[in-house]
């Protein structure tokens, strides 16, 4: 299914779908593992502020940006995600 998605269609039914949002401050401080957090640059949902706020909370984070990505970056970019996730878990 993935590989029929039209990663730009995808991305417009998130947006046209989102309604809101939950404070997430309590489970993402109480996370305690090495976590890697991958945003698009250009994402309408979720905004960078938001994704370093994030990333302030959770001990032990890493936030990568990638360019010209929206809110899917694993179907725009899965390349460069797959590559992240392999460099997060090697250590």
């Amino acid at each position: 299914m993935l590989m029929r998605a039209d990663e730009r269609a995808a991305d417009k039914l998130m947006e046209v779908s989102y309604q809101g949002r939950a404070d997430l401050a309590d489970a993402l401080s109480a996370i305690r593992v090495p976590t890697l957090l991958i945003h698009g640059e250009l994402d309408f949902a979720v905004s960078l502020d938001e994704m370093r706020y994030a990333s302030s909370l959770i001990p032990n984070s890493k936030l990568v940006v990638l360019p010209e990505t929206g809110h899917l970056p694993a179907m725009i970019q899965p390349e460069k995600v797959a590559e992240l996730i392999n460099e997060h878990f090697a250590g």
